[in-house]
């Protein structure tokens, strides 16, 4: 009796395509800020992260263009402004302090439906944080209920056919980190700062 037997070819293909739009401003007066947002694109025909060589991972290994579609890595829309604002007051309890926010948006990562359950299989690309942390750990997917074998027998992707590959998402990320620091000036030379620190507040 034979295991598999796995081929080997260079016929994966990817693209991405993305534009940036930013905008900045130095710290004048008091007031720094920067924003920026990308929207982009990836597709390909089933590409993998793979260390080694592994079974069958495609839907069909008669038709691999069955797999063109939307990549596992694909995040079209990506939102980043930061914000260093120092009150600029001659009180002196008003003066010496400097707030910096961070606002990030990320569009949720794709999944698709396996099998006949309702259950999703993915890989969380990184920027992000695990945004159903019952199913996550780390950047690993926990939540597959699909069995061994795929619907046309190969054993490989189990996705439901009639479904465009990582065609349902993940709820968007909101993110918003923040610091607060307040200095205390004794000479010019001398100073002593507190300062707070929050993520994902």
């Amino acid at each position: 009796c034979l295991g598999a037997a796995t081929e080997i070819r260079s016929v994966v293909w990817s693209k991405y395509v993305g534009g940036v739009f930013q905008f900045n401003r130095r710290l004048t007066n008091g007031l720094q800020f920067g924003v920026n947002y990308t929207r982009s694109a990836a597709r390909d025909n089933g590409q993998s992260s793979q260390t080694f060589t592994t079974g069958n991972n495609t839907f069909n290994v008669f038709d691999l263009g069955a797999d063109a579609g939307t990549s596992f890595l694909d995040v079209p829309n990506k939102f980043v402004a930061n914000v260093v604002w120092q009150p600029q007051s001659k009180n002196p309890f008003l003066k010496d302090w400097t707030f910096a926010p961070i606002l990030q948006y990320y569009t949720g990562v794709p999944i698709f439906n396996a099998g006949g359950n309702p259950s999703v299989s993915a890989t969380i690309p990184l920027p992000g944080a695990s945004q159903a942390p019952g199913c996550f750990s780390g950047t690993t997917q926990l939540c597959s209920l699909q069995g061994g074998s795929s619907q046309n027998g190969s054993n490989g992707s189990s996705r439901f056919a009639l479904a465009p590959k990582n065609s349902f998402r993940l709820p968007s990320i909101w993110n918003v980190d923040m610091r607060v620091s307040r200095r205390i000036r004794f000479d010019e030379s001398r100073a002593l700062e507190f300062l707070i620190e929050g993520f994902n507040v």
